[in-house]
């Protein structure tokens, strides 16, 4: 190998993949060992462990039948170990982005810095964040995106090459990616927009080759189509064309189309202008102080290793950097951009930025980013590369507090399951369990809930359930009437009977689990929505003879140092009048130096004391000052973070054709009631 090609690929590729993967590494890989299963996340290993891999492959059978396939050849490598679910994601991604780069240098190879940029911001697209979160759902729309991306890189290099051979080599290739990109997820459809523009980009250099490709996958386009409006029929009317077709025929015409254009404007204006915003301030609000230097510093590492490679670019070449902005190819962006969104606003649907992200604007990142770097370079020229390195910075800061809320989320879901099992040893077939926990948004998954306590409480190989719904207003009208209902998730068919409930509460992050309906369990420490319901719920159901169950090691192992440990079983304890056993847990717990914060909870070990005749222990407990603390942050709770769990919670819209005024209001009252909570110091958890 001559000099010459060792420093081409040295400068050319080496280089800037090696950024490319050190800023995937700082920003998303250090946080994976942190992160678990969220949402429909937990479906699939449930479905997987319980009923075996046809059944995966039945449960997606019915609109994307690939997805079930990918899932399960995953799963026999990986298993149900989360932190390698969202490596195999990153890794899937970080592919992507570096058929992108060599994409772009293809097309514009004298722009090395600014085609680096657009790679960097691909991997790391705020508005494409919930890929990261649901790693293990998503790697199927991973897949397919990157697939995609490697098809038209194999179309320009197809288009390029001046050898017969590699020309053929290449377009079969590149069709057999792009069908499974489209079989995998329909909805890569719209990215053969960048198909056809990037290929219209050679078109000067082998316009035959062009033109032949362009027919070669037109005919491809055009099969895929007949296959799946015609051939394939899907059973969810949400992926049905024709559903789909036939209920916005149905609908005024002038109506249709307004709805339309709405959740275009508003999927584009949302892609790419808020997508670099609304994420990192929606995470940033939910910074903890100690979560600080955590989350910035990933950021400032991302921005400064792309100044570093910045600087040796741009060394005696300053002035080729320095050019106006080109119009033509924020075009590209936006054209980019609006086709990838057809598809998602057909079946009914569009991208939102408000108060979070969103899975769909996955398909428009690449036009997202070149309309960003191309204003950027026309704006700021003369600071060019400082403000890409702002915005790198700042993408990468969403991703870290997007992994930090999520890792702490998927710690206290682990702890609920515990404290499940510590306060409900066994439960009676049948039973029904309505969990109110704070942490959790009020459109939370059912899964979200079921998966975990079903792992904890039922073996893998019986078909005894326990439906585990999360507290809602429509809940507590169920609970009062005492009906039963019969509700699916995909495939899997669950039945529950609210005459046989138990209301399970876990009021704050400070807090035990409490049973509602427990004598020992203080009015004071329930929402008013789960107090209305208290006297329904049944702790009859509840055995304390704990099944020969053991956790699986997806939690973790049990948490030896918790006060909540020694709490809930003396809790049990002092419900049947067993003072003496509920003593001797609560003198371990404080002689193991383990203290509460929610002074509930103090309240119930100075009743214990007093009842076992230990009046010296009893007079010795006194609520703390973290106990006091306790009692304002709950109280605010009431009046500032309630209501901010409503709005995280049910997002912005029902069938989310929205203006984007609405969308505004709503933010800044999602702002107000924020900083409202920080100026009395209080970090609510949504």
């Amino acid at each position: 190998m001559n000099r010459a090609v060792k420093r081409y690929l040295i400068t050319q590729i080496f280089l800037p993949l090696s950024v490319i993967a050190l800023t995937a590494f700082a920003a998303r890989a250090v946080f994976a060992p942190t992160l678990g299963y969220y949402s429909d996340d937990w479906g699939l290993p449930w479905l997987r462990s319980t009923a075996g891999a046809q059944a995966v492959i039945l449960n997606w059978a019915i609109d994307r039948p690939v997805f079930g396939i990918i899932y399960n050849f995953f799963f026999d490598f990986i298993g149900n170990q989360p932190p390698y679910w969202h490596l195999l994601g990153l890794g899937i991604q970080l592919t992507g982005a570096a058929a992108v780069y060599m994409m772009l240098k293809i097309l514009w190879p004298r722009e090395r810095l600014h085609n680096l940029a657009i790679a960097i911001l691909l991997l790391l697209y705020p508005g494409a964040v919930v890929h990261t979160s649901s790693a293990q759902s998503y790697t199927p729309w991973s897949l397919a995106v990157t697939a995609e991306y490697i098809s038209i890189l194999l179309s320009l290099t197809c288009a390029r090459s001046d050898n017969r051979y590699v020309r053929i080599l290449t377009a079969v290739l590149a069709g057999l990616t792009g069908i499974f990109s489209w079989i995998t997820l329909e909805l890569t459809i719209g990215m053969e927009m960048i198909r056809f523009l990037f290929l219209n980009q050679s078109l000067r250099r082998r316009p035959d080759a062009v033109r032949t490709h362009r027919i070669l996958f037109g005919m491809l386009i055009v099969g895929f189509l007949i296959w799946r409006i015609l051939i394939f029929r899907t059973v969810r009317p949400e992926t049905d064309f024709l559903t789909l077709l036939s209920g916005t025929l149905n609908r005024p015409a002038l109506t249709a189309i307004g709805a339309t254009g709405a959740r275009l404007l508003s999927g584009i204006a949302g892609m790419t202008v808020l997508a670099w915003f609304i994420p990192l301030a929606s995470r940033l609000y939910l910074m903890r102080p100690s979560d600080t230097p955590a989350i910035l510093t990933p950021g400032i590492i991302c921005a400064s290793v792309f100044l570093l490679y910045a600087g040796q670019v741009l060394h005696r070449k300053t002035k080729a950097n320095r050019r106006p902005v080109r119009s033509g190819r924020i075009i590209i962006g936006l054209a980019i951009v609006t086709a990838s969104l057809v598809p998602v606003v057909f079946g009914q649907r569009t991208a939102v930025m408000l108060l979070t992200y969103d899975r769909y604007a996955v398909f428009g990142a690449l036009g997202a980013a070149v309309i960003i770097t191309e204003l950027l370079r026309g704006v700021v020229w003369s600071r060019y590369p400082a403000a890409l390195a702002l915005v790198i910075g700042m993408s990468a800061t969403a991703y870290t507090g997007n992994a930090a809320w999520y890792a702490r989320i998927w710690q206290l879901t682990k702890n609920f399951t515990w404290q499940m099992r510590w306060g409900l040893p066994g439960i009676s077939p049948g039973t029904l369990i309505v969990a109110d926990t704070y942490f959790h948004p009020v459109k939370l998954s059912d899964m979200e809930l079921f998966a975990p306590v079903n792992y904890a409480y039922t073996p893998i190989d019986t078909d005894l359930k326990y439906p585990v719904l999360p507290l809602t207003f429509e809940r507590a009208k169920d609970i009062r009437s005492g009906k039963r209902i019969e509700y699916r998730v995909r495939n899997d068919r669950f039945t529950g009977d609210f005459t046989r409930t138990i209301i399970v509460v876990l009021p704050t992050e400070k807090s035990c689990l409490k049973i509602a309906g427990s004598p020992i369990t203080s009015s004071q420490t329930l929402t008013p929505l789960t107090d209305s319901v208290r006297p329904f719920s049944r702790t009859d159901l509840i055995s304390h003879e704990s099944p020969d169950r053991t956790v699986p090691v997806l939690f973790g192992p049990e948490p030896a140092d918790s006060w909540c440990r020694y709490y809930l079983p003396a809790a049990r304890y002092a419900q049947t009048g067993d003072w003496e056993n509920a003593a001797i847990l609560g003198r371990e717990a404080l002689k193991r130096n383990l203290r509460p914060e929610d002074p509930a909870e103090w309240e119930l070990l100075k009743t214990v004391f007093q009842n076992s005749g230990d009046p010296e222990s009893a007079a010795a407990i006194q609520v703390s000052d973290a106990g006091y603390r306790f009692r304002q942050e709950y109280g605010y709770r009431e009046t500032v973070c309630l209501p901010l769990r409503q709005l995280s919670g049910r997002g912005l819209a029902g069938d989310r054709s929205f203006l984007l005024v609405s969308d505004a209001v709503s933010f800044v009252r999602f702002a107000l009631l924020k900083m409202a909570a920080y100026s009395a110091g209080i970090s609510c958890p949504y």
